[in-house]
């Protein structure tokens, strides 16, 4: 079932980059495995599937542990300062920079062992009580700050649309990929299991697909 569930996320992917002007290779298909058992993801991964996202870290820490160390991993789920130790230890993306401060926390991490992280900025871009990222209005300082940490390389930006109809979700994703043009950053990490056909036709080169492969 999961080999037949991600064949067809990724037709629909395929057809909806095209509709975008792109092709399948330009859209990078992140697994979310927040609910998924070793065994699960071990199928996924031997199918090819090697970019992961997880949301938390504790999770994350045990998976990796046990699965084989070819996999790309991305932290996608709220980061908070005395976790990106960690953090910054298994991922080659961390995809939920919310504030100046978790990015200072990560620069001073990724110094300690030699390494430059690759982030996404998370945008509120919904301005959602209930959800993290910058709002709009504050991204611009906060870039500006963000950008002179040199043990973080910015890729791009992170959003969550709101639940409603994918449709419904259309301008949140189209305000992103202005905001990309803008600060003319490479990646847009946007797009989950119930609305990613509509972030690719927006600009996505990131989807995190997780309930739709395992169910």
């Amino acid at each position: 079932m999961i080999e037949e569930n991600l064949d067809e996320i990724k037709h629909k992917i395929e057809s909806s980059a095209i509709r975008s002007g792109r092709t399948l290779q330009d859209i990078m298909l992140i697994c979310v495995t927040k609910y998924s058992d070793v065994d699960q993801i071990k199928t996924i991964v031997d199918l090819g599937q090697i970019n992961l996202g997880e949301n938390r870290i504790k999770d994350a820490l045990e998976k990796v542990k046990q699965l084989k160390n070819d996999i790309c991993w991305h932290m996608i789920g709220h980061l908070q300062t005395n976790k990106a130790k960690d953090a910054v230890s298994f991922s080659e993306w961390i995809h939920s920079v919310d504030s100046v401060k978790i990015a200072n926390a990560i620069d001073k991490e990724a110094k300690k062992i030699g390494k430059v992280q690759k982030i996404l900025i998370e945008v509120n871009v919904a301005k959602e009580a209930s959800k993290h990222g910058f709002l709009v209005d504050d991204l611009a300082r906060s870039f500006d700050e963000i950008v002179k940490l040199k043990n973080i390389e910015i890729k791009g930006f992170m959003t969550i649309a709101p639940v409603c109809s994918p449709e419904q979700t259309r301008p949140f994703f189209k305000e992103l990929r202005q905001l990309k043009e803008k600060f003319s950053v490479e990646h847009l990490s946007m797009g989950m299991s119930q609305d990613y056909e509509v972030a690719i036709e927006e600009g996505a080169t990131m989807v995190r697909v997780g309930s739709a492969i395992f169910r």
